[in-house]
């Protein structure tokens, strides 16, 4: 997913700055959005309809602008060719075209679906699944990953099963996406969360530590962020056993296993626009909202209604249309 970590602070004992709504003893520049002043950001929403958003500036003043616009890669909708970031291939049948087979190509992102950018430049079809030749996931079919020279599928390996890469906790060969370091193997894990249910404040990313899971009584290292709220609190991610990441893993697991991502270009394979383009009203509300709301947790929690605003309208659109799909 193209998912924006900009916002997310990782604090171990600093302290975080404060959140919250413009108060009338501040007074914001004409456009600006935002204002630091005594460790609290003063937010207010940008309501011209054309500049309508606000361009975040650590401690300084921000202001609203006109957004940037949105280019199509290859596999992506167009409605003519300048939609496409790559124009000179064209739009064609309102999809914007990539390099072909055996072209030349800058980076994996000039490849038309199903293709890759090899060392050579060249635009080579994607490894399939369990065979080997990987260097990066991007080499593989979009719902493989590599691991070890080898292609494999997006969560098919149980917990107890070897593999041979774990960033940060996480494997995405693994069921679970969990993984860790026992008996000096990378290891998949059974899904295993925090004590407590979130959200879940903390000091440092020790309180975020997740409970021993059942094969290894393996803990799992959490982290600690700086919130964007009221009181500059701090709060732990969420980890792959915890309820908001099982919903957040059922409807990867679909997109993955499904015929709609293997329309987008390699690189893609995870961004807003191609699973906006190619799957389903529902189905692509779910996973952009657990998506972001996994991923970005600690700085959603607790917002103002004008934090929220002016610095997270995408996840509020996301958010409002996810709640309307129960009603």
């Amino acid at each position: 997913m193209s998912i924006m970590f900009i916002f997310l602070i990782t604090c171990v004992s600093a302290a975080c700055p404060k959140y919250g709504c413009t108060e009338k003893k501040i007074t914001l520049s004409e456009g600006a959005c935002s204002v630091y002043s005594d460790s609290r950001y003063y937010v207010s929403p940008c309501e011209d309809k054309v500049e309508n958003y606000c361009d975040f500036t650590e401690k300084a003043e921000s202001y609203c602008r006109v957004p940037d616009k949105e280019y199509a890669y290859p596999g992506e909708k167009c409605s003519e060719e300048n939609d496409c970031l790559y124009s000179v291939f064209g739009c064609k049948n309102n999809v914007c075209q990539g390099a072909a087979a055996d072209e030349e190509c800058a980076d994996s992102h000039m490849c038309s679906p199903g293709y890759y950018c090899n060392s050579n430049h060249i635009c080579k079809k994607l490894i399939q699944e369990g065979q080997s030749g990987c260097t990066s996931d991007f080499n593989c079919v979009n719902n493989a990953i590599c691991d070890n020279s080898t292609c494999i599928a997006y969560s098919s390996l149980s917990s107890g099963t070897q593999v041979y890469s774990c960033s940060k906790g996480r494997n995405y060969a693994c069921n679970s996406n969990s993984c860790g370091l026992v008996n000096s193997t990378y290891t998949c894990l059974d899904p295993i969360g925090k004590k407590s249910s979130n959200p879940v404040l903390c000091s440092s990313s020790g309180d975020c530590n997740s409970q021993g899971d059942k094969l290894y009584n393996y803990v799992s290292e959490g982290v600690c962020s700086c919130g964007h709220n009221e009181n500059a609190d701090k709060y732990c991610d969420v980890l792959p056993g915890e309820s908001e990441y099982l919903s957040f893993l059922e409807i990867s697991k679909k997109w993955h296993s499904g015929k709609a991502i293997h329309k987008c270009n390699t690189m893609r394979r995870r961004a807003d626009k191609c699973i906006k383009d190619w799957w389903g009203y529902s189905n692509k509300i779910k996973l952009l909202y657990w998506t972001k709301l996994v991923w970005e947790y600690p700085v959603l929690v607790d917002m103002d209604y004008c934090v929220e605003t002016a610095l997270h309208a995408e996840f509020k659109e996301i958010k409002k249309s996810y709640q309307s799909l129960s009603l």
